[in-house]
This record gives C-alpha cells, sequence and structure tokens, in this order.
C-alpha cells in the first residue's frame, strides 16, 4: 500500500509498457460480528416456513477523501442455518446503485449465520489471486442487523483497506460493458476474469483473462483498452490474429500490420465506450506522429482514424481522405448523419472472417459504406415521393 501511496497515481504520458510494479498484497480481514435473526430452534417442534424480508445497501469509499459511491452489480450471498459448508443459500445481484431487496422463505429452524459481498457476476470477476480457482473472487464479509424475525437490512461499505481502489476499478468496468454495449451490442461478448491487483510490471490481456496493475486503477481508459481486446477476440472469427509485440507503442514505425490493427482497436474500443478521447495523456484528436503518419505501422493512427469515422464534429480530421496512409478516400471525419456509428466500426466488422489487419478492415468498411450510401440515398428518395404525393 505504501508503494501505491508514493507513486500518487501517477503514469509517464509516454510508452505504453513502462515498468510501474504494485506491491499490495490482500490484507488480513477479520469477518465482523454477524448477529443472528433466530433463537436456535427447540428440538422436537416441527419446522414452519416463514417469511423474512431483507434490505441491502454497499457503497464503496474513495481512499483520498473518504467519499462514499454505490457498489454497481456485485453479488450478494447469505447463508442459512448452522453451517456454511455447502455453499449460500441464497444469492442476490446489486442494482446499479448497489442496491437490492426482496424476501425469502425460510424454516423456524434456518437463520442467516453469514453474508457475503462478492466481486463478480455474469460478464466480471474480480480475483484476488490465481492460485485457488474455487472462489477466487475478492470478497467482504457483511454485517447482519435484525430489526424484527421478519426482517434484516445489511449496510455496508467497501473500506480501502480491503483492497487499494478495488470498489473504484470493480465499477469501472461496469460502466465499460454497459456503455459498450449501448454503444455496440455485447450480448455475445463472454464473462472475463480480472486479476487485481495484477501481477508482473505490465498490465495485459490474454483469452479470457485480464492483469490490472494496481498502479493503473485510476485509469480506465487502460482497463477499457484491455477490455477492448477480449471484445476483439469474442467477435472475430478465429480469435486475434498471431502477432508480436515489437512496436507496441504509440507513433511507431516498426509494428506489424497485425499488431497496429489489434492495439489500435482496442485503444478505440476503450475511448469509446468511456466518451474519451485521450489515451495516457495522448490527445488522439490533436495526434502528432511526424515520423509515420501510416496505419500500417502505428496504432496511435488506427485509434484516431476509428474515433473520427464515429465522430460528427471531430476537431481534426484525421481520414480526410486525402492521404492514402490514412485511410480510403471518401470515408472521412465529419459524415453527415452519422453514417458511421460506433456498431459498425467497432463491431460489425469484425463479425464474419478474420480481419488480419487494418487494410482489409479498410476495404469492409469501404464496400458496407457504399450499400449504406445507396440505402440513406433511397430513404431520401423514398420521403420525398411521399411530400410530393401529400401535397397532390
Amino acid at each position: 500500500m505504501s508503494a501505491l501511496k508514493d507513486t500518487n497515481f501517477t503514469l509517464p504520458e509516454s510508452g505504453l509498457d513502462d515498468e510501474i510494479g504494485c506491491d499490495c498484497g490482500r490484507p488480513a480481514w477479520a469477518p465482523p460480528n454477524q448477529t443472528m435473526l433466530l433463537p436456535t430452534p427447540i428440538g422436537g417442534i416441527p419446522p414452519r416456513k416463514r417469511r423474512v424480508s431483507f434490505q441491502i445497501r454497499v457503497n464503496w469509499e474513495e481512499e483520498i477523501n473518504g467519499i462514499q459511491h454505490p457498489l454497481p452489480f456485485a453479488t450478494v450471498s447469505f447463508f442459512l442455518g448452522g453451517s456454511t459448508g455447502n455453499g449460500p443459500s441464497r444469492t442476490y445481484e446489486l442494482n446499479e446503485f448497489g442496491r437490492a431487496s426482496g424476501t425469502i422463505s425460510v424454516s423456524d429452524d434456518e437463520f442467516p449465520v453469514e453474508a457475503r459481498l462478492l466481486f463478480t457476476n455474469s460478464f466480471f470477476t474480480l480475483q484476488s489471486r490465481r492460485d485457488n480457482p474455487y472462489m477466487s473472487a475478492w470478497e467482504l464479509p457483511l454485517q447482519v442487523v435484525s430489526s424484527s424475525r421478519s426482517r434484516f437490512t445489511i449496510d455496508a461499505k467497501v473500506p480501502q483497506s480491503l483492497g487499494p481502489d478495488l470498489g473504484r476499478v470493480w465499477t469501472g468496468f461496469q460502466t465499460i460493458r454497459s456503455n459498450g454495449d449501448a454503444l455496440v451490442g455485447l450480448w455475445d461478448v463472454p464473462h472475463i476474469d480480472v486479476l487485481f491487483p495484477g501481477e508482473g510490471s505490465v498490465s495485459y490481456y490474454t483469452p479470457n483473462f485480464i492483469n490490472l496493475l494496481g498502479a493503473r486503477s485510476r485509469l480506465p481508459e487502460v482497463y477499457a483498452h484491455e477490455y477492448g481486446h477480449h471484445v476483439m477476440q469474442s467477435l472475430m472469427a478465429g480469435g486475434i490474429p498471431p502477432h508480436s509485440n515489437d512496436g507496441h507503442e504509440f507513433c511507431s514505425t516498426t509494428a506489424s500490420p497485425e499488431l497496429s490493427w489489434i492495439e489500435g482497436y482496442a485503444t478505440a474500443f476503450g475511448l469509446k465506450v468511456l466518451g474519451l478521447t485521450k489515451y495516457r495523456g495522448k490527445e488522439l484528436e490533436k495526434l502528432s506522429c511526424p515520423d509515420n503518419r501510416d496505419m500500417r505501422t502505428d496504432e496511435a493512427r488506427v485509434a484516431a482514424g476509428m474515433l473520427d469515422l464515429m465522430d460528427v464534429e471531430g476537431a481534426v480530421p484525421e481520414c480526410a481522405g486525402t492521404d492514402e496512409t490514412l485511410g480510403r478516400p471518401g470515408f472521412r471525419d465529419r459524415t453527415t448523419g452519422n453514417l458511421f456509428t460506433p456498431s459498425i466500426v467497432l463491431r460489425d466488422f469484425l463479425v464474419g472472417p478474420q480481419t488480419t489487419s487494418i487494410r482489409e478492415w479498410w476495404g469492409k468498411l469501404e464496400v458496407v459504406g457504399v450499400v449504406v450510401h445507396i440505402f440513406l440515398a433511397y430513404i431520401s428518395i423514398i420521403i420525398m415521393i411521399a411530400r410530393v404525393q401529400k401535397q397532390l
């Protein structure tokens, strides 16, 4: 934790693989005292069913100022009876405001003995370790408070002492998924495990797994970039094409067409779903790479070009169609009618045959772009005819 505080959670603006470590092991956590709702039933009396209502609220705490924010879409499990060895009796998912409520049916010989918050849902599991695949998600014991025989509440806070910026990272991933689903459609992008704080000196993606360093917890564009790799891997037939990491940096002149395509796509996806144009201090709308303006060897150019296709009022037309190294003529910034939506640019061209380079992708974009132009022209003609007929 002290190492994290010394870094002040800042990163240099240049270089994507700088050596930034995180020496923050998981602290020991003592479960709070639990309040049993019911006394142990007297032997010989047949158990009877009864209904117990509950309300849950979970927030997470910022480290610097202690401000609390709702913890969305995490899982809360109740354990009934005298033993937790058989797994949870009831499991609920918090809503976007970090709340859940409902009613459970229990026997008179049952009572909640424990509740746990788990950083997992159908889209993400935030792992605390990789050595044990079972129940490796970050978890927090919760205090069950009884107000009557038929009601209990849980009002919890995820403290910074549990894991540095754990609540911030979890919430950031939920935002990435929600925005991405609204903009692109991620219904067929599966669950992924995220190790946080990650191991080693770099954050990275490998199929169905993200390693996220603790020092990057306050850079959501970094983990949105890694999730962009997962989206690409999931949507492309055959997965991400084989490649080397030589030239993995902005304004590179040595990257392979596969690498510039893969990394540029991930950056564009991450920035778009977060509503940003800046990646680690580099402004993509005003990107200057005087030594290289070729998308085939520079991931920054790929990302800037994709963002411009989705940006009606971009500050700088990186893909004006006048420079062949920046794209294809006829596809440019400020496209009227939002022709190239995030779905078209970030999803539709990945579904189907595997695309291994930005050039192949541009070729597919050109074909579909012509089709969309024809469709829009057809709609315009239909509207014009309808107006004429109405006037007659």
